[in-house]
């Protein structure tokens, strides 16, 4: 979305229209699904979560700990 929003504003700036490549990508990231949020003191835990392995925050969350 950064990215879309980017070339949007720059478009914007320097007053050049939006090309159909730049309408299209801005459309998917504004319905895409995907949320950024912080990570205050949890970056380690972040970078875990998106490492292709298959550890998923929630199951390992709900876990008793010992």
């Amino acid at each position: 979305m950064r990215a879309a929003e980017f070339r949007r504003e720059y478009s914007r700036r320097t007053r050049r229209d939006m090309t159909a490549r730049d309408t299209h990508d801005h459309a998917r990231a504004e319905f895409s699904k995907i949320q950024l949020r912080r990570l205050y003191r949890s970056q380690a835990a972040g970078f875990t979560a998106t490492l292709p392995c298959g550890i998923c925050l929630p199951d390992l969350a709900a876990r008793p700990r010992h």
